[in-house]
């Protein structure tokens, strides 16, 4: 959608389950590479990426908690 054109100010990443091939970055966000390129990619097209699982739950650009704990190069 954003590569259409659709304006999206910040996404909310609240749940991605684990499944075989997907290495856990949180207790509920697990991600695979295909995840993490689609993340950088909306990261260029100016997308807020806000993790957390609920509201009350202090925001995190997810792209930082990747590079943080090494998670991809």
């Amino acid at each position: 959608m954003v590569k259409q054109g659709v304006k999206i100010a910040t996404l909310n990443i609240g749940g991605m389950a684990w499944r075989p091939g997907k290495k856990q970055l949180t207790k509920a966000v697990s991600l695979d590479d295909d995840d993490i390129n689609a993340f950088r990619e909306l990261d260029k097209f100016g997308v807020t990426l806000d993790l957390r699982v609920v509201a009350s739950d202090p925001s995190i650009n997810i792209l930082e908690k990747i590079k943080e704990l090494s998670f991809a190069e």
